[in-house]
Formats: C-alpha cells, sequence, structure tokens
C-alpha cells in the first residue's frame, strides 16, 4: 500500500514514540519504536489481525483491540512484552484517505518514568514517616531535658538545703536577741535598725529561691550577667565560707547585657559553682579560692569562667565529664548531671562550655 509506504514512514518512523496504524481490523504499519515496543509482531506475518494482537486481558487497562479504534481517547495502558510488563499511554487518531479510513495510534512507553515516580513516592512517603518519628523523637528528648533541667534544679537546691537553714536561722536568732533586748531596754533603740537589716537579708534570700524554683527556664529576658553572678554567690555563701573557700569576683564595671533565660544561666552558674566548691573539699591548698571572672571578648560574646584552684581534672576524667551521670564524688554525694545539663542548656543558648 504506497500510502503506508510513503506517508506514514516520512511522518512517524524516526519518532521516539511507538506509532502504528490500523486499517479494516488490520495493523497495516508501524514504526521501529512500535516493533521495538511490542516484540510480539516477530511472530505474525505482514499486517496482523489487531485481534490476534492484542488479546483481551482480564485487567482494565491492557490494551484493548478497541482502543485502537477510539479516536480522541487518551487511555493509560500496559503491555506483555519479552522484558515483561510495560506500562504506558496510548492516544489514537481518525484519519479519513480515498483509500478508506486509518487509525493512528501513538503509544508512549513510560515504565521507567513510572518506576521512578513511584520510587519517589515511596521515599517521599519514607521521608515523611522519618520526619514524623524524628519529630516524635525531638519532642521526647525535649520533654527529658526539660525534666533533666528541672530534676538539676531540684538537686542543686537540694545542695542548698543545709546552708539555707543555716542562713535564715542566724538572722531568726538575732532578731529574737535584739527583740529582747529590746523587751529588757526600752530605751536602747538602735538595735531597731539592726533587727530591719536581718529581717531584708532574710527577705532577698526567701524572695531568689522563690524566684529560682517558680520562673519558667524558657522565658527570654535582658539579663545584667554580674547582678546573675552577684545573685548566685550570695546564695551559695555562706556554705562556701563553712568550707574555707573565698570567692573572688573579676566583674567589668559596665556589666555586660544578653538576651536569654535568666534561671537557666543562673542553673549553670550554680552548677559550675558547686563543681568548684567539690573539687576544692578534698584539696590540701592552703587557700581554696573560687574566682569568677566576667569578660566580653566583643560585641556578641560574653565569656564567664568558674576558676578554682583545685587538683584539677586529669586527661580521662576531661573526656569523659559532660557525659550523663558520670561522676568522680562518691556515692550520694554528685548526680552526674551537672556539666551535661549545663552543656545542653549552653548549647541550646548557642553558647559553648569548655573544660580546662
Amino acid at each position: 500500500m504506497e500510502l503506508k509506504a510513503t506517508f506514514f514512514s516520512s511522518l512517524f518512523d524516526s519518532h521516539a514514540d511507538a506509532y502504528g496504524v490500523v486499517h479494516q481490523e488490520s495493523l497495516v504499519w508501524c514504526n521501529e519504536r512500535f516493533k521495538q515496543s511490542f516484540d510480539i509482531l516477530k511472530h505474525f506475518q505482514e499486517c496482523p489481525k489487531i485481534e490476534e494482537l492484542f488479546k483481551k486481558g482480564e485487567q482494565e487497562r491492557w490494551i484493548r483491540p478497541s482502543m485502537l479504534k477510539s479516536p480522541g481517547r487518551y487511555e493509560e495502558v500496559r503491555w506483555h512484552t519479552s522484558r515483561g510488563i510495560r506500562n504506558g499511554s496510548l492516544l489514537c487518531q481518525e484519519l479519513k484517505t480515498e483509500q478508506g479510513d486509518f487509525y493512528v495510534c501513538s503509544i508512549v512507553d513510560e515504565t521507567e518514568r513510572k518506576e521512578v515516580e513511584s520510587k519517589a513516592l515511596l521515599g517521599a512517603q519514607l521521608l515523611a514517616q522519618a520526619y514524623q518519628n524524628a519529630e516524635r523523637e525531638n519532642a521526647e528528648i525535649q520533654a527529658m531535658q526539660a525534666l533533666l533541667v528541672q530534676a538539676g534544679k531540684m538537686a542543686a537546691l537540694g545542695e542548698l538545703t543545709t546552708g539555707i537553714a543555716h542562713e535564715l536561722n542566724q538572722p531568726l536568732q538575732i532578731i529574737r536577741g535584739y527583740a529582747q533586748e529590746l523587751r529588757e531596754e526600752v530605751g536602747d533603740v538602735s538595735s531597731v535598725g539592726e533587727i530591719i537589716k536581718q529581717v531584708d537579708r532574710m527577705a532577698q534570700i526567701i524572695q531568689y529561691l522563690r524566684g529560682y524554683v517558680g520562673r519558667s527556664g524558657d522565658s527570654e529576658t535582658a539579663v545584667t550577667i554580674n547582678t546573675v553572678v552577684q545573685n548566685i554567690v550570695k546564695v551559695m555563701e555562706h556554705q562556701l565560707k563553712n568550707r574555707g573557700v573565698e570567692v573572688l569576683l573579676d566583674l567589668p564595671n559596665e556589666s555586660p547585657v544578653s538576651r536569654l533565660p535568666e534561671v537557666q544561666l543562673e542553673q549553670v552558674l550554680m552548677n559550675l559553682m558547686t563543681n568548684a566548691r567539690d573539687a576544692l573539699e578534698s584539696s590540701s591548698v592552703e587557700k581554696k579560692q573560687i574566682r569568677i571572672k566576667v569578660q566580653t571578648p566583643d560585641d556578641q560574646w560574653v565569656q564567664i569562667e568558674v576558676i578554682d584552684n583545685g587538683p584539677g581534672m586529669n586527661a580521662e576524667t576531661l573526656t569523659k565529664a559532660m557525659e550523663p551521670f558520670f561522676t568522680t564524688k562518691e556515692v550520694g554525694k554528685g548526680t552526674g548531671l551537672g556539666l551535661s545539663l549545663s552543656y545542653g542548656i549552653l548549647n541550646k543558648l548557642k553558647g559553648s562550655l569548655l573544660l580546662d
């Protein structure tokens, strides 16, 4: 058929998609891509019947002979080859000529693309599941960190209990003594000022402790660094004095101010000072000292150093010091959480904790 040999060949022979022409229930012409896609053609003579070429499958999307004579319909289809089942799309257009009606069918093999899409979809689903799992685990980690921070605060308060009791008891005894004097010597009122002073001291301690426990650990405010350091020293002053430890403050005249959760910075400082205190407890040095130095290396950073003149850490202890629950203290004297919590807090605040 001349029409088949010249017209269709010139249009579709070199096309990347598979093209076939159906006329009077037979495949009268196809390009090379069609032959590659439907290698069953090698078993037929020229112009095989489409009923024989495309036998009706049990599934809905198999190529059916009627599809090749349904102009204008776009179909998603699959077919058998020696390479296995292929997937693609079929579009048929009717061409009316003097020699009769022809149906030009284009079939695009989309097997590889669909496989890539399927793998991409599966990958996206796995990624979404992994993301959900990570979100859940992150939420659990944050909840655990919050619990650990709270546990650390309670542990720190427990360390302070003895000192606080004495800190409150001593002013009370002074108040009682002066009150007795006032009762016996009504004329001597100079002691009233001392009573007020000691009462104020008690009020400050109680107010600080109440604020320490009650404040939100994540609430960011403009924090005056010198004030935070001085408050922590004031709270720990008595127990340090009882252990013969002197605290030296090296603070700048103009205190740096940083926006961060104040209670978290207090937690870090209290942990570091507690570690320094315990390190000095077993030290044989004659004059035990803890020095706290605040400086600003540049406009972006505030550096706080807590330095004691104790024996220091050996290389093995330095490598493990920030691990949770690691401690060199006797059983019952340490939780092993202080440095680990401090590292986590500072890391979350985009800071760092260095041991030397």
